[in-house]
C-alpha cells in the first residue's frame, strides 16, 4: 500500500515519499501512541509491515501527505503523536485482518 500511494505520481515521487505517513489506529500502543508504519524515509526506506498482529483481529489503517510530518522521519513503531487530518492532504483509509481472520464486509466493496 505504500508503494501505491506514494508512487501515484511518479514525477513527484521522491518528494512524496518525504512527506506520506502510514499509521494503525487500532494497535495496543497504550497512551496517545500509535503504531507508525511508514513516515519519510531516513537512510533508505524504513517500514514495518501491516499485519494486525495485534490486539484487534481487524486494524483501520489511514495514510496520508503532509507538508511537515507529525513524526520523525524513518519512525516505524509505537509513537506518541497528535496527527491533525486538517494537515493532511490525500487521506486514505483501510482495513487489515489478521492472518486467518475473515475481512469484514464493507457497503462499498470497490475500495
Amino acid at each position: 500500500m505504500v508503494a501505491n500511494l506514494a508512487w501515484k505520481n511518479a514525477a513527484d515521487a521522491p518528494e512524496s515519499l518525504q512527506r506520506l505517513l502510514v499509521w494503525d489506529t487500532e494497535a495496543p500502543c497504550g497512551g496517545d501512541r500509535m503504531y507508525i508504519h511508514y513516515a519519510g524515509e531516513a537512510d533508505g526506506v524504513t517500514k514495518a509491515p501491516m499485519t494486525a498482529g495485534a490486539g484487534a483481529l481487524v486494524h483501520t489503517y489511514m495514510a496520508g501527505y503532509f507538508e511537515t510530518l507529525p513524526v520523525p522521519a524513518g519512525t516505524t513503531g509505537c509513537y506518541a503523536a497528535t496527527i491533525d487530518m486538517h494537515q493532511c492532504s490525500h487521506a486514505k483509509e483501510w482495513q487489515v485482518a489478521r492472518h486467518g481472520t475473515p475481512c469484514p464486509e464493507s457497503e462499498d466493496e470497490s475500495n
